[in-house]
């Protein structure tokens, strides 16, 4: 026998009287509660009236989350990356006939994904092949989707697979800061016009923020910026653990934890805390001026940002250092973009000087001290000095260092192909040596 005939039995009644609308209704117009380890029991007000009262109840609730503390504080602020000018495509060598979106469309190389090139509108152009085109993109539910080239390893040999990358996150990626990359995973497009890729129309935010944001544009047909920053830093719609303590900047006075839970021991926060103190700890300076221009991105200095990046791009059981200029050479940035993790081997083959004083020559050249007029070319591999040869110009030193170099770098990446990612791959076949180095 069901729940409600027990009730109709012990009741002894056929109807009930609602106290909120007064009507007097047959008992299957009322919800019947079950709890657990207690009788069930029939509710006083009828059904209608129970969902009447909840409407006005969420809409009461909707109101007052539009009503903001006046002295709410600005953690989290609107920021854009800034682009290395290496990064950005001419379109005049393209050989595209490609008008422009607007007057402030750039595509920029995505440096994981060689020969591939990202609007700030969403429009992807490839290069393959030696030529240049514009993609058409793929349609699916939840939006715009590109297929690029990725290469993995396998017997030695680099083989090429198709993958599909979600534009708008890519666009977040490519030319937003995101003030938490790992709580922010919903993006708001303005206008709810989810076929809106312009990255200035684009917020990365966590889902209650998304919720409260879609609703209230519903509402009112507004989703201003001020509004959105509101929301983000309304700590009624931040994550549980979200305390503002955690945004304080503890290290070198600029990077701050950005999370509650810090392992100061783990590998990501000791890579982390080794990338702050070198570009902004006076003492690590004066013994390594070679980073006094290097700086940390917006979106590095949260610590939990960087974990997360740390977290996804680690790989192998070998060592690994934190490599800020193998993808993009002469960049003094440290930032997700242009970073990679490579064996700290590589690493060391890869810095441009052998921490001699070089006096003025070109590198890789020294002044023989016996033999006036004579200079001598020499490479650092593996912290073993290789003598090259001895030559009558800085200039023909410095062209067989050149060479030599060029090739060795070509052989290790060769060797160690099973070991690297194939970005960091591509940019040491693709290494040039410069005098200006």
């Amino acid at each position: 026998m069901s729940n409600e005939l027990n009730i109709e039995s012990n009741t002894k009644q056929e109807t009930k009287k609602c106290p909120r609308c007064g009507k007097i209704l047959p008992l299957d117009r009322f919800r019947i509660v079950q709890k657990r380890d207690a009788k069930p029991y029939i509710r006083s007000e009828c059904r209608d009236c129970e969902a009447e009262y909840a409407k006005e109840y969420m809409a009461l609730k909707k109101e007052q989350m539009d009503v903001f503390d006046e002295n709410i504080e600005i953690v989290y602020e609107r920021k854009y990356k800034e682009i290395h000018l290496a990064r950005i495509l001419d379109l005049a060598q393209t050989g595209l006939d490609l008008p422009l979106m607007g007057e402030d469309e750039i595509f920029v190389q995505l440096m994981q994904y060689p020969g591939s090139w990202l609007s700030n509108y969403g429009r992807m152009i490839r290069k393959s092949y030696n030529k240049y085109r514009l993609l058409k993109g793929n349609g699916t539910k939840n939006g715009l989707s590109y297929t690029v080239r990725e290469h993995i390893c396998e017997d030695g040999k680099w083989i090429s697979t198709d993958k599909h990358i979600d534009v708008t996150s890519a666009v977040i990626e490519t030319f937003i800061v995101n003030p938490d990359v790992a709580s922010n995973t919903r993006i708001w497009h303005r206008g709810d016009k989810g076929s809106d890729y312009y990255y200035r129309n684009l917020y990365p935010v966590t889902s209650d923020q998304y919720s409260i944001i879609r609703d209230h544009y519903k509402r009112t047909g507004e989703d201003s910026e001020e509004y959105i920053l509101k929301v983000m830093n309304d700590i009624r719609f931040k994550p549980e653990d979200w305390a503002r303590k955690a945004f304080r900047p503890t290290l070198c006075g600029v990077g701050y934890h950005g999370c509650s839970d810090v392992d100061t021991d783990s590998e990501a926060y000791v890579k982390w805390k080794n990338m702050i103190e070198r570009c902004y700890n006076q003492n690590s300076l004066q013994y390594a001026p070679q980073y006094t221009d290097c700086t940390v991105c917006d979106e590095w200095l949260n610590f939990s940002n960087f974990r997360f990046w740390y977290e996804t791009h680690k790989y192998g059981s070998r060592p690994l250092s934190l490599d800020k200029d193998i993808l993009l050479k002469g960049n003094t940035v440290y930032c997700p973009e242009c970073c990679s993790l490579v064996p700290k081997d590589i690493n060391l083959l890869m810095i441009s000087t052998t921490g001699k004083d070089r006096h003025g020559l070109p590198i890789g050249v020294y002044a023989v001290k016996r033999r006036k007029g004579k200079f001598r070319a020499e490479m650092n591999a593996y912290g073993k000095i290789i003598k090259i040869g001895t030559y009558g110009s800085p200039e023909e030193a410095f062209q067989h260092y050149k060479e030599y170099k060029e090739t060795f770098i070509k052989k290790i990446a060769e060797e160690r192909k099973g070991q690297i990612t194939f970005p960091v791959y591509n940019a040491m076949m693709n290494w040039e040596v410069e005098i200006t180095d």
